[in-house]
């Protein structure tokens, strides 16, 4: 039974016979070119991060600029709000202005009208009184 295990045994290159010195050669081969694998590996993962890092900075720098960019429109647009709405209140005062000359115009024309109908007034009662003492008189 033993005789049986032992040759039903799980072998391996290396307990069969020890090995050549290709075998050396060639583990040593697939060494180098695994170690080369890795390093471009590595050289590529990192041009990748920099590129993502140059990708990620640019879409910063584009985001910054797009917020700068609203930033100006909207000190445009209050600016032009502003102005209109200096015009529409200078032109508020000036029609406040104008209807208050306009108004005082009137109260004065007013005031003469009223001058002239209570001193139109006075004449007729003057002449009323005048021909009540003519007709007493006559």
């Amino acid at each position: 039974i033993l005789i049986i295990l032992i040759i039903m045994a799980p072998r391996t290159p290396s307990s069969v016979h020890p090995p050549a010195n290709d075998d050396v050669n060639e583990r040593a081969v697939r060494k180098v070119e695994l170690s080369k694998y890795h390093l471009q590996f590595q050289a590529e993962m990192r041009n990748s991060v920099m590129r993502t890092n140059s990708v990620m900075r640019d879409i910063e720098m584009d985001r910054l600029r797009h917020q700068e960019r609203m930033k100006a429109r909207d000190i445009e647009h209050a600016r032009k709000l502003k102005e209109d709405l200096d015009w529409h209140e200078q032109n508020m005062k000036k029609d406040r202005s104008e209807k208050e000359q306009k108004m005082e115009l009137e109260r004065e024309m007013l005031k003469l009208k009223r001058e002239q109908l209570e001193f139109e007034r006075e004449q007729l009662a003057f002449e009323l009184e005048r021909d009540r003492k003519r007709s007493k008189t006559n």
